[in-house]
């Protein structure tokens, strides 16, 4: 009889001491247990030490690694998968917490689809004080749960991009291996990267419900790298690197110029809703024409000082960035609205 499949949980924290507890306390909770769950502190100079110590003692498959100096939680990721010797691999956060079920569906449906590259799930958002903003406006590829073929990885990629939470994906870690693990040099987009890898080269499972949350904090480092310009066109240019040199074989054709757009609109949203002034300003260099008069007037702070003005530009660079994409966005907003009120 094949023995189960093993799952390992990498938690990385860097002084979360507040959040820690409730981090574990969640997966702990679960119907399913990790096999292995990787307690890495880089460096962290709170009592998070003490927390994890103490859930040590008290249950046998969490392992606490200590890092005596900051790393950073990116190059902790690529060791850790590196070493790790488990069938499945979940990359949780300290500041985030599972859903039950997570794991018990999830290896589900990997149990019954080996070949997959990974699991994901839909999550919810919630803020800095754990209140429940509610469910993330993802897409949705499946309403049931199941398997996407990497052909339908393609075409919802093309049609309304990733599904993929970080919080709420499983990998199977020879999938993840075999496309090439991950690449520090995305940043924060590291596992969006990846996950689109493992599914394009191997498929996809998903399950249409919410199973983790993700705390979304501007002092992240995704809320950090959303509302900087700079850093997120150079992004860009090492995704558009990777698809063109390594991975053109496993993406749609226009593909990267359909994610560029997508990318750069998020990263515009996300400072024009910010109360960062001076980004509000720098935000135009999203929309490619950063030279244009018309551009430098329509970010000047005198026009985006105004709420309803940074409305209208959210729109005008929905358009220009994302023509393709209105009647998808606007039918998947549609369909959450009407489920919210369920």
């Amino acid at each position: 009889m094949p023995r189960p499949p093993k799952l390992a949980a990498f938690l990385p924290n860097y002084n979360h001491a507040h959040f820690l507890g409730l981090a574990l306390d969640a997966i702990l909770a679960q119907s399913v247990q990790p096999d292995v769950i990787d307690i890495v502190d880089d460096g962290s100079t709170d009592d998070s030490l003490i927390i994890a110590r103490r859930y040590a003692d008290r249950y046998p498959n969490i392992r606490v690694h200590e890092i005596s100096e900051n790393r950073g939680i990116l190059k902790n990721m690529v060791d850790w998968l590196r070493k790790a010797d488990s069938d499945y691999v979940y990359f949780a956060a300290s500041d985030d917490l599972v859903l039950p079920g997570l794991f018990e569906k999830s290896m589900g449906l990997l149990t019954q689809y080996p070949q997959a590259g990974l699991c994901s799930a839909l999550c919810r958002i919630i803020d800095e004080e754990g209140r429940d903003l509610g469910v993330f406006n993802t897409p949705t590829p499946i309403q049931s749960p199941g398997y996407i073929p990497p052909d339908d990885v393609q075409r919802f990629l093309m049609k309304d991009d990733s599904w993929f939470n970080g919080s709420s994906t499983i990998y199977r870690r020879e999938a993840l291996l075999e496309v090439g693990g991950f690449y520090q040099e995305l940043g924060a987009f590291i596992d969006g990267f990846s996950a689109r890898l493992a599914a394009l080269h191997a498929g996809a499972c998903f399950v249409a419900e919410p199973l983790a949350c993700w705390r979304r904090s501007q002092n992240g480092l995704a809320g950090q790298q959303s509302t900087d310009p700079t850093e997120a066109l150079l992004v860009a240019d090492h995704v558009q690197t990777l698809i063109r040199d390594r991975y053109s074989d496993l993406f749609p054709q226009k593909y990267y110029e359909r994610w560029r757009g997508r990318w750069l609109f998020g990263v515009l949203r996300a400072i024009l809703g910010s109360g960062d002034t001076a980004a509000w300003v720098a935000s135009r260099r999203c929309l490619g024409s950063g030279t244009s008069p018309v551009l430098r007037l329509a970010f000047s702070p005198h026009l985006t000082r105004m709420k309803a003005w940074r409305m209208l530009l959210i729109v005008f660079g929905f358009l220009r960035l994302r023509p393709h994409d209105a009647v998808t966005v606007g039918l998947r907003r549609l369909r959450y609205r009407i489920g919210s009120q369920d």
